[in-house]
């Protein structure tokens, strides 16, 4: 089976390179360097996805389909590698804890990934500051998980008015705020709900943010 090149991803990314906007030249340049250091690894996921038994075979993904979920699932392994750099060196329980992540990664790949490359342009505060590649991610990752949780708790958010959707914001800062201990009270309750699947997903958050505010409360 022919490899793919790194000009053969790019134009599936890029079908319009001559009328890319600034933005986009600056969104290629990050790509095309992405698929050049990752191309051996992009390539592997996209020949074992064309075996007649992988999962992507069966479901009847056509090529270019394959191609792109190639360079996503390599993006996600990257990006979880920079979020958690000592993963091979945990012991079992906690790299499991921690594919919580990678799944939210995978999931969210879109999202974080731009987020990921607006940080690396001049003018950017991550960039100007002189954030870490680390730093970057663990960013990104937070501020897609806010938003995340936030819909969660409201699905109808985009069908509310203007008003109504301002008189969220506090409780969309409040997420915000307290991001990481939502997180670990919605992975933990997560381990323990499939178990015994008392609570769906948006309780379970309601739940951690009225244990957070009571608690907050009690210290103020």
């Amino acid at each position: 089976m022919q490899e793919k090149t790194i000009e053969d991803y790019l134009n599936l990314l890029y079908p319009n390179r001559n009328n890319l906007t600034p933005e986009g030249k600056i969104n290629l340049t990050y790509d095309q360097r992405f698929i050049s250091d990752h191309i051996s690894e992009i390539n592997a996921y996209y020949k074992n996805s064309q075996k007649p038994d992988s999962y992507l075979a069966r479901s009847g993904m056509d090529e270019k389909s394959i191609m792109l979920m190639a360079i996503k699932d390599t993006k996600a392994n990257f990006y979880f590698s920079l979020l958690y750099p000592e993963y091979l060196s945990l012991p079992s329980n906690e790299k499991f804890y921690l594919m919580e992540d990678y799944m939210f990664i995978a999931s969210h790949i879109d999202r974080i990934d731009v987020y990921y490359k607006t940080c690396q342009r001049p003018g950017i505060f991550a960039y100007d500051m002189g954030y870490d590649q680390q730093e970057v991610i663990s960013m990104a990752v937070g501020e897609a998980k806010v938003d995340y949780y936030f819909r969660l708790l409201h699905p109808e958010y985009d069908n509310l008015s203007e008003s109504e959707q301002i008189a969220l914001v506090r409780e969309q800062t409040f997420i915000a705020m307290h991001i990481n201990e939502i997180d670990a009270y919605y992975k933990d309750a997560m381990q323990r709900n499939r178990q015994n699947n008392i609570l769906n997903s948006q309780e379970i958050i309601q739940n951690a943010l009225n244990e957070l505010r009571q608690s907050s409360s009690m210290h103020l």
